[in-house]
C-alpha cells in the first residue's frame, strides 16, 4: 500500500484563507498535480472557481466545481474530464467523498475540516492508493478547526463518528405509514399484518393523525415520490433556466437549501455562474432562474422560533440551584423574510411580504436558567453558541447536525435549546444531559482561551465566530464574550459545587396527552387553537387563526378553522395545522361547549369524560 503523509497547516495571519487556498490550486495545477480541493459547503465550492478564474485566467480551464445539484450529464462530464487529464483537479463537496472511482489522485487539500472524522477519512482515503500521496488540511474559521489544530493528536485519536439509525424518529414513520397506506388500498382502516409490520409501528399507525408534525405526505396520492433516502421532510425542486415549466433544468435543491442559497431575488451559484431566482413554483417544486444578473452577493435574513411542543414530556433531567437540563422534543421554525443584496460595497435590503417557513419537529436538550447574576442577553446568546460550537468535540458527531437557539427575560430567566437539525432527530443532542458537566468545561475553554479575541484584545469584550457566535446559518445580535465567560464561571461553580437531583421518565406513546385526544369511547374531548394563534398550514406559510367551528362530514370529526395567510383567508381542518405560537384549548364533542381550560377532565357544562 502507498500511503500518504498529513500536513496541517494554518494560513499567515496577513494571508486570507481564500487568498492562500487560491495560490495553493495555481501551484497545485502548474506543478502537474492531480488533486481534489474539498470544501465544507456547497457556496464554497461556487465562490472558490469564480474567484480562481477571475485571479487566473490563464489557466481557469485546468479546474471545475463538483458538487450535489448538477444534472446527471453534467456530473459526468466532469468526471470524464479529470480522469482522461483534461482537468488537473476539482473544487469538490462530500459528493466526492465516495462512490465514484478516480485512480492516481496526488493531493487531497481539505479546507477547514469536515464535520466529522468519517468525511476527513474518506476524503483523505482518495489519494495514496498506487502512489504516494498527501493530504493537507488547511485551518477553517471555526472553534472546531482551533481545538483540533491545537490538539492534533487527539484529532488522528478521536474515534469514528457512530452511525445512528433512530428508529424512534416519527417522521420517517409518518413518511412510511403514507406508503404502507396507500399500498393497502384502504385509506380510513389500513390493515397491517404484525407478522410483517412491527407492533410499535402499528400503533403509531393507528393514531398517525394525534401527532403535531408536518403531515403533507399524509394527503398525498402518490407518497412513494416524496419520500427521500438522503434527508427527512425535505422536499426537492428542480432549478429550472428559464421562465416556463418545459424550459432546460439545470440542477436540483432542497427546501431547506433554497432558504440558504436559492430563495426568491437571491443570486444563485451554479457551475460558477451566476443566476437571479425569479420564481418558485411550491406545487410544481421547481425554482425558475435568470443568467441576466448583477456582479452581485445576497445573504438571506432570517429567523429561528424554538419551543418544547405542546404534546411533549421532560424525558430525562438534571436539576442544581438555577439550572435545569432536560431532553424533550422540539418544534424548529424557521423563516427566512428577506435578503441583503451587496455590490459596489452597498446593501440593498429585500423583505418579502409574506417569509418562507420550514417546521420540522425535533429532539433536543432544554437548558434553563434562572435566579443568577450573571444572566443577560449578551451572556445567554453567547453561552448558547459556545454550547453548540463546543458540543461536536465533547460528543462525536457532525457539526452540521445540531443547532442552537436562547431567549431570556429581564427577570433573569432564560433558556437555550440545543437541538437535532434533523426533523424528527437521530437523538444526538439528547446527550447534552449525561455530558453537560464535561461540555461546559470545553465550552469554558474554548471562550477564555479564544486564539482571535486573544489576538485582537480591543474587540476582545465581545466575542467571535471562534467562540460565541454558533455555526448556525441563522445567528442572533447580542453575543457578548465578557459576559458569557462570567455566566459559564457561575455555572461551573454551581455544577461543581452542588450534586444534581437527576430525573427519568420512560416515554411511552400511550402516556402522552396528544392535541387530538379521543381515545377510548367514553372520552369527549376535543382540542382547539385559540384565536390569535400562530399556525403552520404544511404549504410553506403560517397563518393567524381567526376563528373556528365543529366539522362533522359523517367520517370526520375535526374543527374547521379560518386562516389569514398574508392579505388572504383559507379554511384548514384542524388536523392539517400546526401550532406553533399560541393558546390550545378544549372542546366538548357531546354538548359543543368550547374555551374549557386544556387541563379539565370534564365537561363543565354536560359533565362527560373530556380526556
Amino acid at each position: 500500500m502507498a500511503g500518504k503523509k498529513y500536513y496541517l497547516i494554518s494560513p499567515p495571519e496577513e494571508n486570507k484563507l481564500n487568498t492562500f487556498i487560491l495560490k495553493l490550486t495555481r501551484n497545485l495545477i502548474l506543478s502537474g498535480k492531480k488533486f481534489l480541493l474539498f470544501c465544507n459547503t456547497r457556496k464554497e465550492v461556487e465562490n472558490l472557481i469564480i474567484n480562481f478564474k477571475q485571479a487566473y485566467p490563464d489557466i481557469r480551464d485546468r479546474i471545475m466545481p463538483y458538487r450535489a445539484g448538477y444534472e446527471v450529464e453534467d456530473r459526468t462530464a466532469i468526471e470524464d474530464a479529470l480522469a482522461k487529464g483534461k482537468l488537473a483537479g476539482l473544487f469538490c463537496t462530500s459528493a466526492l467523498e465516495m462512490g465514484i472511482d478516480i485512480s492516481h489522485l496526488d493531493v487531497c487539500v481539505m479546507l477547514g475540516l469536515p464535520g466529522n472524522k468519517i468525511s476527513m477519512v474518506q476524503r483523505a482515503g482518495r489519494v495514496g492508493r498506487k502512489e504516494p500521496g498527501a493530504v493537507i488540511i488547511c485551518a477553517g474559521d471555526s472553534p472546531y478547526d482551533d481545538y483540533y489544530f491545537s490538539h492534533p493528536k487527539e484529532l488522528f485519536e478521536r474515534p469514528m463518528e457512530e452511525l445512528i439509525i433512530n428508529l424512534e424518529n416519527k417522521q420517517i414513520l409518518i413518511d412510511h405509514f403514507a406508503c404502507a397506506r396507500a399500498e393497502a388500498l384502504n385509506f380510513e382502516v389500513p390493515d397491517f399484518d404484525e407478522d410483517i409490520f412491527d407492533r410499535g409501528f402499528i400503533q403509531i399507525a393507528n393514531h398517525v393523525n394525534l401527532y403535531d408534525y408536518p403531515d403533507d405526505i399524509l394527503y398525498d396520492q402518490s407518497p412513494h415520490f416524496k419520500v427521500q433516502i438522503r434527508c427527512v421532510d425535505d422536499p426537492t425542486y428542480i432549478i429550472i433556466h428559464g421562465q416556463h415549466s418545459d424550459d432546460p433544468p439545470i440542477g436540483q435543491i432542497t427546501y431547506s437549501q433554497i432558504l440558504r442559497e436559492a430563495y426568491k431575488g437571491a443570486i444563485y451559484l451554479h457551475l460558477g455562474k451566476r443566476y437571479r431566482v425569479t420564481k418558485i413554483s411550491y406545487t410544481d417544486h421547481k425554482i425558475y432562474v435568470d443568467s441576466r444578473c448583477p456582479m452581485a452577493q445576497t445573504r438571506p435574513k432570517t429567523e429561528v422560533f424554538v419551543r418544547p411542543r405542546a404534546t411533549s414530556r421532560v424525558i430525562k433531567s438534571k436539576i442544581w440551584p438555577g439550572l435545569k437540563v432536560w431532553k424533550t422534543s422540539l418544534s424548529i421554525t424557521e423563516k427566512l423574510t428577506g435578503y441583503t443584496e451587496t455590490m459596489n460595497k452597498k446593501n440593498n435590503e429585500v423583505s418579502y411580504p409574506q417569509p418562507m417557513i420550514r417546521y420540522f419537529v425535533t429532539s433536543g436538550t432544554v437548558i434553563s436558567l434562572s435566579g443568577l447574576d450573571s444572566i443577560t442577553h449578551g451572556s445567554v446568546m453567547g453561552l448558547a453558541g459556545a454550547l453548540e460550537n463546543a458540543y461536536p468535540i465533547v460528543y462525536h458527531c457532525s457539526k452540521d447536525d445540531i443547532g442552537s437557539y436562547a431567549w431570556s427575560k429581564e427577570n433573569n430567566e432564560a433558556h437555550i435549546y440545543l437541538f437535532d437539525s434533523t426533523a424528527g432527530g437521530l437523538g444526538i443532542t439528547n446527550k447534552v444531559v449525561s455530558l453537560f458537566e464535561n461540555l461546559l468545561q470545553v465550552a469554558s475553554h474554548n471562550v477564555s482561551q479564544c486564539p482571535n479575541c486573544l489576538a485582537n484584545p480591543e474587540t476582545a469584550d465581545y466575542g467571535c465566530y471562534k467562540c460565541v457566535i454558533s455555526n448556525s446559518w441563522f445567528n442572533y445580535a447580542g453575543n457578548t464574550r465578557k459576559e458569557t465567560i462570567k455566566l459559564i464561571n457561575e455555572l461551573s461553580i454551581i455544577t461543581s459545587t452542588h450534586m444534581p437531583a437527576e430525573e427519568e421518565v420512560r416515554e411511552d406513546f400511550n402516556s402522552k396527552n396528544h392535541l387530538f385526544d379521543r381515545h377510548g369511547d367514553k372520552c369527549f374531548g376535543g382540542t382547539m387553537l385559540v384565536s390569535g394563534s400562530l399556525v403552520y398550514t404544511g404549504k410553506h406559510q403560517e397563518g393567524i387563526v381567526l376563528n373556528s367551528a365543529a366539522f362533522n362530514n359523517g367520517i370526520i370529526e375535526d374543527r374547521l378553522y379560518s386562516i389569514r395567510i398574508g392579505d388572504q383567508e383559507a379554511k384548514y381542518l384542524g388536523s392539517r395545522l400546526t401550532l406553533i405560537q399560541g393558546k390550545v384549548e378544549r372542546w366538548c364533542m357531546n354538548c359543543g361547549e368550547e374555551l374549557i381550560d386544556f387541563e379539565e377532565t370534564s365537561c363543565p357544562v354536560c359533565g362527560v369524560r373530556l380526556r
